[in-house]
C-alpha cells in the first residue's frame, strides 16, 4: 500500500500521536469484540473510540474502502512505524514560536521538493534574533540574523562607533 500522510502530520512527534491513537482504537475494537461474544442479551451500542481526522483519513486508506479489520490496523501502525524510521528529518530553527499556518507552508514546500514522507520537527532559539536555522541530515544552513551579524562582526562595530 502506497501510505499518503496527511497534510496536517508534520512532525515526528504528530505522526507518534496518531499512531498511539491507532493502537488504543485496535485494543477499544478487540475489547468490544470479545464483549459482544461473550454478552448474551443485546446490549446497547458501544460508543466508540474519538479518533481525530488524520487517523481516520490512514484508516480509510488502509482500508480501501472495505470494513476495516485489526489486522489491516496493525499492518497499518507497521507501516507508520516504519515511515518514522525511514523519512526524512527536516528541522527549522526560528527565533519565536512557529504558528500552525507557517508550519503549513514549510511542511508543504518541504514535501514537494524533497519527498512525500519528510517530516518537519521545529524549535525555537530566540539568540538567533529573526531568520532561521535549518539542519537536514548532516546539513546545517543558517540564515538567521545573529550569524549575519557575527558574519560581518567588524563591519558592525564599525557602524557602531559612528553612532
Amino acid at each position: 500500500m502506497s501510505l499518503v500522510i496527511p497534510p496536517t502530520i508534520i512532525s515526528p512527534q504528530d505522526l507518534l500521536s496518531v499512531i498511539e491513537e491507532l493502537k488504543n482504537y485496535s485494543r477499544y475494537s478487540v475489547h468490544e469484540a470479545i464483549k459482544q461474544r461473550v454478552t448474551v442479551r443485546k446490549s446497547r451500542p458501544a460508543n466508540n473510540v474519538e479518533l481525530s481526522d488524520e487517523a481516520r483519513d490512514l484508516l480509510r486508506q488502509a482500508s480501501d474502502g472495505k470494513t476495516i479489520s485489526r489486522r489491516a490496523v496493525d499492518n497499518l501502525i507497521r507501516e507508520l512505524d516504519a515511515v518514522i524510521k525511514n523519512s526524512q528529518t527536516v528541522t527549522f530553527t526560528l527565533a519565536a514560536p512557529a504558528t500552525t499556518d507557517v508550519k503549513r507552508k514549510l511542511a508543504d514546500w518541504c514535501r514537494h521538493n524533497i519527498g512525500p514522507s519528510t517530516l518537519i520537527a521545529f524549535k525555537f532559539n530566540s539568540t538567533l534574533l529573526g531568520g532561521f536555522v535549518v539542519r537536514y541530515g548532516s546539513h546545517v544552513h543558517d540564515w538567521s540574523f545573529r550569524r549575519q551579524i557575527l558574519n560581518r562582526s567588524n563591519d558592525f562595530m564599525e557602524t557602531l562607533r559612528r553612532v
